[in-house]
């Protein structure tokens, strides 16, 4: 079945290679760089690792390409050694990185509005 297979979990980049410039998914970004990785990916709940390469998602525009050494979430599929991008990780994409940042400064404002006024 079409999917099957993959688990959440964890990978490190050990290493990236440009392969240009260019935007997977969006033309319009042109100079943007792109990469491939080297990536030690451990599943959620599982102490084995395994390595493997991983390529920049497509229609992503607002992929954020991780550096060597972070750490960023993945689907992986262990059994074929195997993984991907979990396009849902805010590390890695600026969209989910804007959203979780304006849920912050919701609940910041809220928390200001519930103390009420300084000095009472």
């Amino acid at each position: 079945m079409f999917g099957s297979g993959w688990e959440p979990g964890e990978a490190t980049i050990v290493e990236r290679r440009s392969l240009g410039t260019g935007a997977v998914g969006n033309p319009a970004a042109g100079a943007t760089p792109v990469y491939r990785y080297i990536a030690d990916v451990k599943v959620d709940g599982s102490e084995k690792t395994f390595r493997t390469t991983l390529e920049e998602p497509r229609f992503m525009p607002m992929f954020r390409a991780p550096g060597v050494g972070e750490t960023v979430r993945v689907k992986a599929d262990p059994k074929k050694g195997e993984a991907k991008f979990d396009k849902a990780d805010p590390t890695i994409s600026l969209d989910a990185e804007d959203k979780v940042l304006k849920e912050e400064e919701e609940a910041e404002f809220d928390r200001s509005l519930r103390e009420g006024p300084a000095g009472d």
